[in-house]
């Protein structure tokens, strides 16, 4: 069976609400979108959404609905997380605004910011550039 290019991992929590919608917003970009990406959902109400959550290394628990691009390698078999190549945002009067990681959204409940369809599309043409 061949691997789609990228996937999509998904964290949330059992009982969220924000988590429910950023999987239904997912899965209408997807469902308008090419067919290189597919999601997969990690809870991590279950052991195995904690380990992936472990292992995504920059996905901050208290920003859950998160999600993280990875991108299939040949030569390791398995999906890799993907270097953000964005610049940092400075901000003035703050220092950073946005340090880049890997290709990741998270959640901003202190500015009541929710990841929108419009993030997900330019989060994946980003990635659609490292073809």
């Amino acid at each position: 069976m061949k691997k789609k290019t990228f996937m999509i991992v998904v964290y949330g929590k059992d009982n969220c609400p924000h988590c429910k919608e950023l999987q239904r917003t997912l899965a209408q970009v997807l469902q308008e979108s090419d067919p290189l990406f597919f999601t997969d959902i990690q809870n991590l109400s279950k052991i195995e959404g904690l380990v992936a959550y472990a292992k995504a290394e920059t996905i901050n628990g208290q920003r859950i609905p998160a999600l993280q691009i990875m991108k299939w390698d040949n030569e390791t078999s398995c999906y890799q997380k993907m270097v953000d190549p964005r610049k940092p945002i400075k901000n003035q009067s703050q220092g950073i605004e946005y340090m880049p990681t890997y290709l990741q959204l998270q959640t901003d409940y202190a500015n009541h910011r929710y990841i929108t369809k419009e993030q997900i599309v330019a989060l994946m043409d980003i990635a659609r550039e490292d073809l």
